[in-house]
């Protein structure tokens, strides 16, 4: 069987899709509790560090269409390692004191909390109505993970200091073409020298004596009497 080029690239993307859907589900995570249920933002970016505020905002949603903010007693309380660390009124205009300032609805549950430490925390979410019998109560269990701190943020955005450079790890190059031509430079003057030098006069072969041109001496002898 033949494996074409579009059919592995069908199935890439298809991978890419599978394992990016846990990630978009965890970003904006829902709990439901009978008809109640909530969609859970967190900022920033949905991965709160530990020592800087985090804003979590709630979205809720009711298929029964009972639920009321106004008349909720609805509360919100972070745990960690069993034991409860934080709590408060989850509305805003809950109480007396902000009720004219801003009014409950679906949508404008919101906390600010700074988380002391990373660790694995639980946000929980419970209500009852003021009224028995308005709509049920509910509670919504959220876990979210610290996993990074301000330091390492602070960190992250300093520049890394650049060390200075080494006088030897930077001239090592111009260093070691020095050493070659001060060991080569005497050789050369010398090759230099043994090749302009003469050969010496003892050392140069023998000459042959030049032969002696004898002259003729002029004839005594006269020629005989006629």
């Amino acid at each position: 069987m033949r494996v074409t080029n579009q059919k592995i690239l069908l199935l890439l993307s298809l991978l890419l899709v599978t394992f990016s859907i846990p990630l978009l589900v965890f970003a904006h995570v829902l709990k439901t509790d009978g008809s109640i249920g909530a969609v859970l933002h967190i900022d920033p970016e949905d991965d709160p560090v530990a020592n800087k505020p985090a804003g979590f905002f709630f979205e809720f949603k009711d298929t029964k269409n009972k639920f009321d903010p106004a008349s909720c007693e609805c509360n919100f309380s972070i745990i960690q390692a069993g034991k409860q660390i934080y709590s408060q009124p989850l509305f805003p205009g809950t109480d007396k004191q902000s009720f004219s300032m801003s009014k409950p609805s679906l949508d404008n549950a919101s906390v600010f909390y700074t988380f002391p430490e990373r660790d694995i925390y639980q946000i929980i979410v419970d209500g009852k109505p003021k009224k028995a019998g308005a709509f049920a109560n509910f509670k919504l269990v959220y876990d979210v993970r610290v996993a990074r701190g301000e330091n390492a943020i602070a960190q992250a955005n300093t520049p890394v200091p650049v060390p200075k450079p080494n006088w030897l790890s930077v001239n090592s190059i111009y260093l070691m073409a020095g050493i070659v031509i001060l060991i080569a430079l005497p050789g050369f003057f010398i090759f230099q020298k043994m090749k302009k030098q003469k050969i010496s006069p003892a050392d140069s072969p023998p000459q042959s004596p030049e032969p002696v041109k004898m002259e003729s001496e002029p004839s005594n002898q006269t020629s005989g009497v006629q």
